[in-house]
């Protein structure tokens, strides 16, 4: 897919490419969109994003991911009406060598101060990118405790998310730049968005 098309169309398809290994080091862009593109986290005032309880529990729940998992670090990321975008980051090198974790940027990280390599395509059996640990297995237990909190206040609402979930590898650093922008951008494109917009 070329990213033009998801910047041009405000889309991005999965590229979940079969035998990666998804608990391999990598940056991901996660798209998570909320069932049946309900507007349930907020709205859109003056091209800024207004969280209602529900979308905080959604941000409070996605800053905790690098606290729950050592393995994962977040960039870039906007919880908008209906879903989420996020840079989603595995990184094992700390888990590996048992030191200190670097410290994590939620939304504040500038481009120039992040290295991006491409991601590894080796051959692995693709059930592992369901495995404990993997892209998969985070945002499903992500998705999971959003929904029990936000049950807890909201009762009348049965379901928060779509299944499954959106992904593409970033591969260098130039698409990394152009996807940390179309998050940042995102609030203000929003009435030009022919995917979430209802």
């Amino acid at each position: 897919m070329k990213a033009n098309k998801f910047l041009d169309k405000y889309r991005i398809e999965s590229s979940r490419l079969k035998g990666r290994d998804y608990t391999e080091d990598g940056f991901y862009f996660i798209t998570i969109g909320a069932y049946q593109k309900e507007n349930l986290f907020g709205e859109i005032e003056n091209e800024k994003m207004i969280l209602n309880k529900v979308g905080k529990i959604v941000e409070e729940e996605w800053l905790k991911s690098p606290r729950i998992r050592q393995n994962v670090e977040l960039d870039k990321f906007v919880v908008m009406p209906n879903h989420l975008h996020g840079i989603l980051i595995i990184n094992n090198f700390d888990m590996r060598v048992e030191t200190p974790r670097r410290g994590v940027s939620t939304s504040a990280k500038s481009a120039s101060a992040t290295s991006v390599s491409p991601a590894s395509n080796k051959p692995q059996p693709h059930h592992l990118a369901w495995k404990p640990n993997s892209v998969g297995s985070i945002i499903n237990q992500f998705k999971s405790v959003c929904t029990k909190r936000i049950q807890q206040i909201q009762p009348a609402i049965s379901k928060i998310w779509q299944s499954g979930f959106h992904d593409r590898i970033i591969r260098d650093e130039a698409e990394f730049n152009r996807i940390q922008s179309y998050i940042l951008t995102n609030p203000e494109n929003w009435e030009k968005d022919e995917i979430f917009r209802r």
